[in-house]
Formats: C-alpha cells, sequence, structure tokens
C-alpha cells in the first residue's frame, strides 16, 4: 500500500491509483475517508466490499462550487447552504444531473450527497483527481469512524491502494446532512454544523425536519 502526504506533491503519485480503480483513505476536516473515483463502477463496489456496507449511498467530495454544479442540482436553498458553510463540515443531498455516474452511489434514492471539505490536503488530492472522489467515513460498517492513519492501518490493512496522511487532525465530528431534494429542505443527521445555524440561513418559516438519519456516513 502507498503512503503519501495529502499536502505535497506526493499526491500526484496517488492520481494513476484512483484513476485506474484504486481505493485510498485520506485525512478530511470531518473524520477520515475512503475514496474513489465516483465515475468508476467498479471502484465504487470495491468501497461496499471494504467497508462491509449493504444499500446505503455513498457521497461525493469535490474541489469547488463549478465541480458540485455539474452533477447535482442544488436549487436556491442548496445554494444558499453551500455559499454559506462551504467549504466546511455540511453535506448538502440534491438530485443528480450526471448520468455517468454509477447508480451504486445513490443506491436508488432520489438525491446524491455531495460537500467541499475544509480540509487543504483533502482539497489538494481532490483536485489533483479532477474534482470529484466518494468520500465515505473510513469504516467498517456499524462500527466507529477513524481519525488517525494508524487506525486505518489497522482496520483496513492491504484492503487499500494508498493511505494519504498529513494536514489538519480530522475534528471525529461528521457533516451534517441535509436533503433539498424538489426543494424539500430536510435535517437527515445532525453533525458539525449546529441545526439552528441551517434553519437560520435558510430563513424559511416552514421547513419539514425529518427525523430519520441518512442511510449512509458521510465523511
Amino acid at each position: 500500500m502507498l503512503t503519501a502526504n495529502c499536502e505535497t506533491l506526493e499526491v500526484l503519485d496517488v492520481v494513476p491509483i484512483i484513476r485506474h480503480g484504486g481505493v485510498v483513505a485520506f485525512p478530511t476536516d470531518t473524520v477520515f475517508g475512503i475514496g474513489c473515483d465516483p465515475f468508476n463502477k467498479e471502484a465504487v463496489e470495491k468501497i461496499f466490499q471494504i467497508k462491509n456496507r449493504e444499500n446505503k449511498p455513498l457521497p461525493v467530495l469535490c474541489s469547488d462550487i463549478n465541480k458540485v454544479v455539474k452533477i447535482v442540482d442544488l436549487g436556491e436553498c442548496g445554494l444558499k447552504l453551500a455559499n454559506r458553510f462551504w467549504p466546511g463540515g455540511l453535506t448538502i443531498v440534491a438530485t443528480p444531473l450526471a448520468p455517468n455516474l454509477p447508480k451504486q452511489l445513490t443506491c436508488g434514492s432520489e438525491g446524491l450527497g455531495v460537500r467541499i471539505p475544509n480540509h487543504k490536503g483533502a482539497l489538494n488530492l481532490i483536485a489533483s483527481c479532477g474534482g470529484y472522489l466518494v468520500g465515505t467515513s473510513a469504516n467498517i460498517s456499524g462500527r466507529e469512524t477513524l481519525r488517525t492513519a494508524e487506525d486505518i492501518m489497522k482496520s483496513f490493512g492491504n484492503k487499500l491502494d494508498a493511505l494519504l496522511y498529513g494536514g489538519t487532525t480530522p475534528s471525529g465530528l461528521q457533516s451534517t446532512v441535509v436533503s433539498v431534494v424538489d426543494s424539500k429542505v430536510k435535517i437527515l443527521r445532525r453533525g458539525m454544523i449546529p441545526t439552528e445555524l441551517v434553519l437560520n440561513t435558510l430563513r424559511e418559516e416552514e421547513i419539514r425536519i425529518g427525523q430519520e438519519h441518512i442511510h449512509t456516513n458521510h465523511v
């Protein structure tokens, strides 16, 4: 397994691995993530296998807002949230636009989770890979999320093709998840961004707040 510092030119050594269907672990502002090329069906399936994950969607991390709007329709509410909280700990679930994204990413649901992380190393990696990277939490499904490279090595070993380190230490708090599909705003998971800040940003009087958690682990 290749190891590399995500804040240096070493990240360029990881790009061919991802382009050829490899799976990598990397730090973010929330927790350590596991990622791959989101347009590679076989690579996406590898992540499900590595995490022992069943029919639960996978989010996509993006390098900037211009990349985001090419793969999802944020709508008015989504754009307000993106402008306020990105880069940062908010995942927005919106209607997919890109027809070439594997169906496994959404698992048949109407929305695709997207986020721009507030982590220099993660953004360096994502941008080097063309602006998109699957970003699900680095853990076996149902178990605690991991925050250090050492924990990643112990838990996954050679199941990964590369492990990146460097930059600020993940906070350990998962991202807040908000759905804006069909212009209906719903809090799917409470996390790093307080719910009150999300609602105040939208300035809406009637917002349907869901009590259930989204069926995935976002980073």
